[in-house]
């Protein structure tokens, strides 16, 4: 029997002439850029990574779980340093702001390199950056304030990305380039995205432990002994010494939730403000969501 050997992992090789559609997600899927700040944050990063790596950023889409780029560098090595360097930015930020701890990104970033000569493939990219939010039923349409779609359609910078060559020979003048792309996009019905393969049994055996700790939990607090029954008890029907259970008529409450509902440091709600949301960051916030957001549709 041989010895078992970790193969390391393969270097990326990047080619000029290329832009790459990278994705990148929160660790476990979390949702930790659903917040308004989150998203302020991911936005001022990028901006600092453009100018540090002398990157092109064409398009773009911050989802509650995960971000799309459509990015390029004037020396292809360097879109891998920039990567590096964004993410690492992006988490030592959110771990403050969330004050939690370890990794934030899944796993390591998904790169596809995009032919800059393709005007076909350019288009289709840009087209599911920005109808991300649609097919993720969040928006009913490509508007969405956290997408570069305005930019493409309005004929607007938004301080932070760039409109792709490919799109600016669509026609003539900026506002022709315009009204062609928003046709096209039109023409987008984006794929069901099936539920991924899952041991369904291993989920309603969470639930019931969850349901049976929230119970006892709650008789605790009252001070009374909940009936012996449920998944943390032996025995046929709740019953240690198979006899039957005795139906208790007290009622049991609702299945408490899990997930945590505190407030965020920086939120209306909360009283201090977090240092991380100072005024820069605020500032690029606020240009990217009028230029991408201001309209509805």
């Amino acid at each position: 029997m041989g010895e078992d050997r970790l193969m390391p992992r393969p270097h990326r090789r990047f080619r000029p002439g290329y832009a790459y559609h990278v994705t990148v997600r929160c660790n476990n899927r979390a949702f930790d850029l659903r917040r308004r700040e989150a998203r302020a944050i991911v936005l001022h990063a990028i901006r600092r990574a453009l100018r540090r790596f002398d990157a092109s950023l064409y398009g773009l889409a911050i989802m509650s779980n995960h971000v799309h780029y459509l990015v390029q560098t004037s020396e292809p090595a360097d879109l891998s340093r920039l990567m590096h360097w964004l993410n690492w930015n992006v988490a030592m930020r959110m771990n403050r702001l969330l004050n939690r701890t370890g990794h934030f990104w899944e796993a390591r970033y998904h790169a596809v390199p995009v032919s800059n000569r393709d005007q076909r493939h350019v288009l289709n990219v840009l087209r599911y950056i920005h109808g991300n939010p649609m097919a993720a039923k969040v928006r009913k349409g490509f508007r969405d304030p956290f997408t570069n779609y305005g930019a493409y359609v309005d004929g607007r910078e938004d301080g932070l990305t760039r409109w792709h060559p490919q799109f600016l020979r669509l026609g003539r003048s900026l506002d022709a380039c315009c009204h062609r792309y928003r046709r096209f996009c039109a023409r987008y019905r984006p794929a069901v995205k099936k539920d991924p393969v899952a041991a369904r049994w291993g989920q309603r055996v969470l639930a019931g432990v969850r349901s049976e700790l929230g119970r006892r939990a709650y008789f605790a607090r009252r001070g009374r002994k909940p009936e012996q029954s449920g998944l943390l008890f032996e025995g046929m029907n709740g019953s240690s010494d198979g006899a039957s259970p005795t139906r208790s008529t007290t009622r049991v409450p609702r299945r408490i939730r899990w997930d945590s509902r505190e407030s965020v440091p920086g939120m209306a709600q909360d009283s201090t403000v977090s240092p991380w949301l100072e005024d820069p960051i605020r500032a690029c916030l606020e240009r990217f969501v009028l230029v991408n957001g201001h309209r509805s549709g």
